[in-house]
């Protein structure tokens, strides 16, 4: 036996061949290591390239009143004015009559407009979750903005013509979806588990909680939370032509503006050789506008008038049969050099005017009025004779939606407009900017 176990002894592995296993060994990890940092590489070029994003700049405005802003550390400030909006904050209108707008802009191509949220009403309100874009135009993302905890009434604007695809999603505090990836208007109203949606773009796409299949929304429809039920609902009847502008008039002569199909233009002065105001098409934040400008230092009173409708005392549109009616407005003043509207306060550098009818044949005419400089002497007045409401002060250099509520709700029986005349919008005063983006009359 000693001697077996000697003998096996005497005939090791030889050295050569475990150095040669140990350097294939050596050889196919590194292989393998070099393979996996390749792939890692690659893949992580691949995702600076094409994946990664930069956020956008997002800022928030409050176009009336004041807006409260509640930051990550859960503390509300009361903001007036324009301010930077960060990750995590969320948004509301102070109290009744305040709204405000968050905007969205592409750093990369010198802060071009991409979106907006125009936050109308109290009860409106809405947390910034993320708004990115692409680190370069190789980027397979596309523009990225979240919205958590939406609620109340919101105005939705998304830029026509943009750079990169939009990804806009909606999230509700029942965790309702709402996608929206076309350019156009929407309106989205969310209240007691109910959703609204109307599109003046494209389709708008909902993904109900508790992964329920997805729905379409193509038309103006209401969403019952609840039992999971879409119904589509009658539109409101537009009774204005091109309410928004998209399609236009070529003036003959070049020197002469583009007037929106539709409407009928003019400037008025008071001193016949004052400067004139003028009036043109131009696109502002995405938005098709009629720019109502007048300069040159003039101190003399004038007007720049857009209208559609008859002369006053004929009949154009019939609404003995409506129940509603509402006026309707989305505008920018820029600049303003009259304080107040005037010293018979009819001089606002926007004023909406609707010329009626009542069932006695007689007339009357509902003014409303909007300006951003205050009469700090307080001697003009604050509305004029034919105006049911004083005239609403906005900031300067921000967008605002006027919505007039029902104006039939406060007409006796023998004072009911039963039909319209006319609509005009003007701008007033003696140096003004102001630039209009829609003008609609909604019947229902």
């Amino acid at each position: 036996m000693l001697h077996q176990i000697t003998q096996s002894s005497d005939n090791p592995v030889p050295l050569s061949n475990s150095l040669e296993r140990i350097a294939w060994a050596v050889m196919l990890l590194a292989c393998l290591t070099f393979c996996a940092l390749v792939s890692l590489g690659g893949y992580g070029l691949y995702q600076f390239l094409f994946v990664s994003t930069v956020p956008m700049d997002v800022t928030v405005q409050a176009s009336r009143g004041a807006l409260g802003i509640t930051g990550t550390d859960l503390r509300e400030e009361v903001a007036q004015g324009t301010r930077d909006l960060a990750v995590g904050s969320r948004i509301r209108p102070s109290d009744v009559d305040s709204q405000g707008e968050l905007i969205v802009r592409d750093p990369y191509r010198d802060g071009a407009f991409v979106a907006s949220v125009n936050l109308m009403g109290v009860t409106s309100a809405v947390t910034l979750r993320a708004a990115e874009r692409p680190r370069f135009e190789l980027g397979t993302t596309g523009y990225q903005l979240d919205l958590n905890g939406v609620n109340g009434r919101l105005e939705i604007l998304v830029a026509k013509d943009l750079s990169q695809f939009i990804n806009l999603n909606l999230f509700t505090p029942e965790q309702t979806r709402l996608v929206i990836t076309a350019p156009g208007r929407y309106r989205v109203d969310v209240r007691d588990g109910e959703i609204q949606v109307e599109s003046d773009g494209g389709p708008v796409v909902l993904f109900p909680p508790n992964q329920r299949p997805a729905l379409t929304i193509t038309s103006t429809s209401l969403y019952n939370g609840a039992s999971n039920d879409l119904r589509a609902i009658p539109p409101p009847m537009e009774l204005l032509q091109n309410s928004d502008f998209t399609t236009a008039v070529e003036a003959p002569n070049p020197s002469l503006p583009s007037i929106p199909t539709g409407w009928g233009c003019n400037h008025s002065n008071v001193e016949p050789t004052s400067p004139r105001g003028t009036y043109n098409l131009v696109v502002k934040d995405g938005r098709n506008t009629l720019a109502m400008v007048r300069g040159e230092g003039t101190q003399s009173p004038a007007e720049t008038i857009c209208q559609q409708g008859l002369q006053i005392g004929e009949v154009w549109q019939d609404i003995s049969t409506v129940s509603t009616l509402y006026l309707q407005a989305n505008f920018y003043i820029e600049e303003q050099s009259l304080a107040g509207c005037g010293y018979l306060g009819s001089e606002c550098p926007l004023m909406l005017r609707v010329d009626y009818l009542r069932a006695d044949g007689t007339r009357g005419e509902l003014v409303y009025g909007f300006y951003t400089l205050p009469d700090y002497t307080g001697t003009y007045p604050t509305t004029c004779s034919s105006c049911r409401q004083p005239h609403i002060r906005v900031q300067q250099f921000t967008w605002f939606s006027f919505d007039s509520g029902n104006i039939l709700a406060g007409f006796t029986p023998d004072e009911r407009p039963v039909a319209i005349s006319r609509v005009r919008f003007y701008a007033s005063g003696h140096q003004y900017n102001v630039k209009v983006s829609r003008v609609a009359l909604i019947a229902e």
